[in-house]
């Protein structure tokens, strides 16, 4: 997975693209504001962190002078969106809908994340900073960026970007399950996802 990503995270794209992220935030909180769920309470909320998250934590989040501001395209909803051929020990991403412009740590965090998934297991399964820093040694090689510094540092990074995967898939969610005909339980994911944003959130807003 690590190859592929890196791969993919390597196709050529116009420099002057910006990441889809705060926009599709913003986009999810003026959809929401017409229903009963989230809470409008909770919105509010929400779009002031979002505020903050675009004034300050982002910033501070892309500071990384190696690769933290690096734009690519992303996937963003990996790990069940694959398709993998045991004989050729190939392996296929498939549904794009949610492929956009976006921080390379972005779809990193966000997959470690899809690894987890909103269970009450989540922060044990989530990956460790050693299956972290393997995983990442094989991306970066793959992209050619072998200068990167693979420490905690960097883990701690992409830990951030994984609290606003939280984010982003919870109101993602919500949109869905107002907007979406299937019987997909969104309502159960999309309250679980808020739910880990919420008991992590704090480590993202600290200085």
């Amino acid at each position: 997975m690590a190859t592929k990503l890196a791969l993919f995270h390597s196709v050529s794209i116009e420099q002057t693209e910006k990441s889809f992220l705060i926009p599709a935030l913003r986009k999810y909180v003026e959809i929401l504001k017409n229903y009963e769920q989230p809470t409008t309470k909770e919105i509010l909320d929400i779009s002031v962190d979002i505020d903050l998250i675009e004034k300050s934590v982002l910033p501070r989040l892309l500071s990384n002078t190696q690769i933290g501001n690096n734009l690519v395209l992303c996937h963003n909803d990996l790990v069940r969106n694959v398709i993998y051929d045991e004989k050729t020990e190939n392996l296929s991403f498939i549904d794009f809908e949610y492929t956009h412009i976006n921080y390379a740590f972005f779809d990193i965090a966000n997959l470690f994340v899809q690894y987890a998934d909103t269970d009450n297991e989540y922060i044990r399964i989530y990956p460790t900073r050693g299956q972290q820093k393997k995983w990442l040694t094989t991306y970066f090689e793959v992209r050619g960026l072998n200068e990167v510094i693979i420490n905690d540092d960097l883990c701690y990074i992409i830990d951030q970007f994984a609290i606003l995967s939280h984010l982003l898939m919870a109101l993602d969610g919500f949109a869905l399950l107002h907007l979406s005909k299937s019987k997909f339980d969104f309502l159960s994911y999309a309250q679980a996802k808020l739910d880990c944003y919420y008991k992590l959130k704090s480590n993202l807003f600290q200085s």
